[in-house]
């Protein structure tokens, strides 16, 4: 989002995250700030739901809240939903979409993260009706965009519409139904990370009080917390000599302090993968840590 907002000459502003998401007293700081330089704050885009990279949901009384914000404010939220439909625990919280009373949201998701990721064909929700120059309600957001998508794809693939339309009818067009092997395969895949990260990490005298973890109700991904810092000497030493691929959160952010965390994916590994990966990177975390 960021490079695409950089090559149109759009300015953006990076608000921090708090422990389950989006860190709203920090959002109305930068609101706030913006106003000051006499400017206007237009949109936010944000990952409510397990997000990546962080693995977290956004609780029902911040998504309230966060909605009351934006009217108030006259902002748009874009609301990007890939992971929201693999929960783990229970049901997702409602999406912000659905929660909506004013207008604000406009919902994206994709195919993509569900199915398999070469369809790349994801959908718009935006049913914002826009002004206007006399004030009156014009054409919808979705009919802009599409003409705008038409000049730059010109047409997503007619292939691989055909086969998500197929998949859709063969599933009684329920994505919902046809992910029951998929969670329960990545909840295993989830419950099995967090055992080897327990075994490994919490039993270990010199690193149980150092490293910590999330535990992500949903999604592919979680957030670990080390005592150090992840330079690229270090990941590079983590990737040839542990095998061992992790990604540091500080590649998914602008601002400072995310340095020494970083992502573990549960997605496209087995569950022995996954045990002999900690082990492992238990191991080099171990040799870079004073007892």
């Amino acid at each position: 989002m960021t490079g695409i907002a950089t090559i149109l000459g759009v300015e953006t502003y990076a608000v921090g995250a708090a422990d389950e998401g989006i860190d709203l007293e920090a959002l109305q700081e930068a609101i706030q700030h913006i106003k000051e330089q006499g400017k206007t704050p237009r949109a936010l885009y944000l990952v409510p739901d397990f997000n990546n990279p962080l693995g977290t949901s956004l609780p029902l009384a911040e998504r309230q809240r966060l909605l009351r914000i934006a009217h108030e404010e006259n902002m748009l939220i874009f609301e990007d939903n890939p992971y929201g439909m693999l929960a783990y625990d229970g049901d997702s919280f409602p999406t912000l979409k659905a929660l909506d009373q004013w207008g604000v949201v406009v919902y994206l998701g994709t195919f993509s993260k569900l199915l398999f990721p070469g369809l790349r064909v994801g959908f718009m929700l935006a049913d914002q009706r826009i002004a206007n120059e006399d004030g009156e309600a014009g054409p919808y957001l979705a009919q802009e965009l599409s003409k705008v998508k038409s000049l730059i794809s010109v047409n997503t693939s007619p292939v691989t519409q055909a086969m998500i339309g197929g998949f859709l009818l063969e599933h009684d067009c329920s994505l919902k139904s046809s992910l029951t092997e998929k969670k329960r395969y990545y909840r295993a895949n989830r419950d099995q990370l967090l055992q080897s990260l327990e075994q490994h990490f919490g039993s270990d005298p010199v690193l149980a009080d150092r490293v910590s973890w999330n535990y992500p109700h949903g999604g592919l991904f979680l957030t670990v917390t080390l005592p150090f810092v992840l330079t690229p000497q270090l990941l590079q030493q983590c990737v040839q000599e542990y095998h061992v691929i992790v990604c540091p959160l500080s590649f998914f952010t602008l601002l400072p302090g995310r340095e020494r965390q970083v992502r573990l994916s549960f997605s496209a590994v087995t569950q022995q993968e996954i045990a002999t990966g900690v082990a492992r990177f238990q191991q080099f975390i171990r040799s870079h840590t004073s007892p």
